[in-house]
């Protein structure tokens, strides 16, 4: 599963045009704040950024989006 999240994150980051720089930190735990929320692509770009670097999130949004039919894989992704 983490190497078909990395290919799939690695893929969209390019074809989306995106680059990573750098790396995780090396702390076990920290805080990534992804601000100001401009658009919905948004999550999109951190999940594959997320997948990239090998990290394990939890992120929050509106409980809209947690409801029927889609929160189940809302709350898959984290």
């Amino acid at each position: 599963m983490k190497t078909l999240r990395w290919l799939l994150g690695t893929i969209y980051m390019r074809l989306s045009g995106w680059r990573i720089e750098g790396k995780a930190p090396e702390t076990r735990k920290f805080v990534l704040v992804a601000a100001p929320h401009t658009s919905n692509w948004d999550l999109p770009v951190v999940l594959s950024l997320t997948w990239v670097l090998g990290l394990r999130i939890h992120w929050m949004g509106k409980k809209e989006l947690f409801r029927w039919p889609f929160g189940w894989f809302m709350r898959l992704l984290g």
